[in-house]
């Protein structure tokens, strides 16, 4: 399997993740990707996919204004923090405080979309500030973000089938496999 081949599974993947539980595609592309490529590498051809499916994900809902509202002063810090981050640690890639806010399904996975676009922006501007963006990651990007959203699309449907207690319980797990993944890569 070429190389961008096996990138577009990891997107379409990652976007399934994503379309049903509202979060994952960075921790799973970045975590899979980083077997063929560096970190840096990875977070480049990650910024594509992620921003557009989290723009998406923010807007499709129609409780924009409310969540953005309710999200501001979390959405500072995390631009802050993200960037200051990605130009502090060298080869960082960025990562529920909005899980207590009560949200019901869809306008928390529509916060989560926001809150990453956010940190995807402060990420894309820390990367082009230190020369990870370059040209070389165009067609990896646009490969990854067809994949992801096929599989965001897919993600969404198997998301609207569940009832709210379905859905809060596949949050849960994802959570938690998510967790265990970083905990596994941190330790492999």
């Amino acid at each position: 399997m070429n190389s961008l081949a096996l990138i577009a599974a990891i997107f379409l993947l990652a976007g399934f993740v994503k379309g049903v539980i509202g979060m994952g595609l960075p921790t799973v592309a970045v975590g899979v990707l980083g077997l063929l490529m560096s970190p840096s590498q990875a977070a480049a051809v990650l910024i594509l996919p992620s921003l557009v499916t989290n723009i998406w994900q923010a807007v499709a809902g129609g409780h924009f204004k409310d969540v953005a509202r309710r999200l501001w002063p979390m959405l500072v810090a995390v631009c802050i923090g993200t960037y200051a981050a990605a130009l502090v640690v060298p080869n960082a890639s960025g990562g529920p405080y909005v899980q207590s806010l009560g949200f019901d399904r869809d306008r928390l996975v529509q916060a989560l979309g926001i809150s990453f676009t956010v940190s995807t922006i402060a990420l894309a501007a820390a990367l082009s500030h230190t020369g990870e963006m370059t040209t070389s990651v165009a067609v990896p990007s646009i490969a990854a973000l067809v994949a992801a959203f096929a599989g965001m699309v897919v993600g969404q449907k198997v998301r609207g089938l569940a009832s709210p207690k379905t859905f809060r319980l596949c949050f849960f797990i994802g959570l938690l496999a998510l967790g265990a993944h970083l905990a596994l890569h941190g330790l492999l």
